[in-house]
């Protein structure tokens, strides 16, 4: 039995533009990256810890040894060192305006960071970088300079921040 051409004709058309369709929903490697980047900074906190990071390793300041990274010494310097990053990849972690209060504002309290300035060391060390105020519920979100975050009780948030629970890398160890 042979196909008429219309109904040929049909269904490569109706091939075509579902292929089409299919394709162009799909982002392109760029704007799932774009997508990515800007899932891993969910919150200010993990956006600020980043670019106190960023900071540390900073170009502008280059390290005279192994150890001698440090830290922003204030709000002032964090705040000119994000104003100075291209607006593009501010964009790309969620962050509209370097000189947003909000950035430095815990969502889930609504209290600005408290922030441990001028941090000296190794940029191999986990460093709690900041704090919730207040904390939700008795407990006080600390983010640390590995990305990470934990929620500790109230009482123990003034131990993180003095650098009681910094970790060290040790190559020998593995820790």
């Amino acid at each position: 039995m042979a196909i008429p051409l219309k109904s040929v004709r049909g269904w490569c058309v109706g091939a075509i533009v579902a292929v089409g369709a299919i394709s162009g929903c799909q982002s392109s490697p760029e704007q799932q990256i774009k997508a990515a980047f800007k899932a891993a900074f969910p919150e200010n906190g993990r956006r600020v810890v980043v670019l106190y990071a960023r900071s540390m390793a900073s170009p502008t300041r280059p390290p005279r040894g192994p150890n001698d990274f440090s830290g922003p010494a204030d709000e002032a310097s964090l705040r000119r060192f994000i104003a100075a990053m291209p607006s593009e990849a501010l964009a790309e972690m969620g962050i509209a305006n370097a000189e947003s209060p909000e950035l430095f504002t815990s969502e889930r309290d609504g209290q600005p960071f408290r922030i441990r300035y001028g941090i000296k060391g190794p940029l191999t060390t986990t460093y709690a970088v900041l704090c919730e105020s207040k904390g939700v519920g008795g407990k006080v979100k600390v983010f640390k300079s590995d990305g990470s975050s934990v929620e500790v009780a109230a009482d123990e948030v003034d131990k993180y921040m003095a650098g009681e629970h910094d970790v060290v890398y040790d190559p020998k160890s593995g820790l």
